[in-house]
């Protein structure tokens, strides 16, 4: 996977990879079961934020964690995600 390579996060794939890594966390927000995305694979994806590489696509994976956060019943609450939220 983009996020695991050495040169994910150069210039040249920081866009590919931060829309993979928001892919992921809307994913993870709504679908998480533990095997195929966990909440160690939401953590990481958190720990890169903010976003940077592309404006519009970013502020949209943003809006929506802040969303997350004032859920209650978002998996962002989640004892091992939210230090990370």
């Amino acid at each position: 996977m983009i996020l695991d390579r050495d040169d994910g996060f150069t210039e040249e794939n920081i866009m590919c990879t931060e829309s993979v890594m928001g892919a992921l966390a809307k994913m993870a927000y709504k679908h998480m079961d533990g095997k195929n995305l966990t909440n160690t694979d939401l953590v990481g994806v958190l720990s890169r934020m903010p976003f940077t590489a592309h404006e519009t696509e970013n502020m949209t994976s943003h809006r929506i964690l802040i969303e997350q956060c004032l859920d209650p019943n978002s998996i962002v609450h989640n004892n091992a995600v939210k230090p990370a939220a």
